[in-house]
């Protein structure tokens, strides 16, 4: 593996961690963007021209090809994030241009709680 990612929330990391991870020679390299929004009020509306819609087996491999090329990640992890269709609290989300696949998005939900993951074009 030639590289590796710890992805924290602010709010759940300890503040010695930060030391600590640079103590065993690891570096700060990227921040994810992390949304909220207010539950009460209805979202806004989306306009596009493709087509947006939850995907099949038919369309893992398609899903795994695009999300690892986004992720800049290996081509042997492909499998791993085409395994993700049909699994529990897993919904993957394709956009498509016509019939060729452009974007990849995916939401997982459990208790209540939904996280976004997986956006690519």
């Amino acid at each position: 593996m030639t590289k590796s990612f710890i992805h924290l929330t602010p709010e759940s990391m300890p503040a010695s961690l930060e030391g600590e991870l640079e103590a065993e020679g690891l570096v700060r390299r990227r921040a994810w963007v992390k949304f909220l929004r207010n539950m009460d009020a209805p979202p806004p509306e989306a306009r596009s021209s493709l087509d947006i819609r939850e995907i099949g087996p038919e369309h893992a491999m398609d899903f795994a090809r695009i999300a690892a090329f986004g992720f800049d990640m290996a081509e042997e992890s492909e499998p791993m994030i085409a395994g993700l269709v049909g699994r529990p609290g897993w919904h993957l989300f394709m956009s498509f241009d016509g019939d060729r696949p452009a974007g990849t998005g995916a939401l997982f939900v459990r208790d209540g709680m939904g996280w976004c993951d997986w956006g690519a074009t």
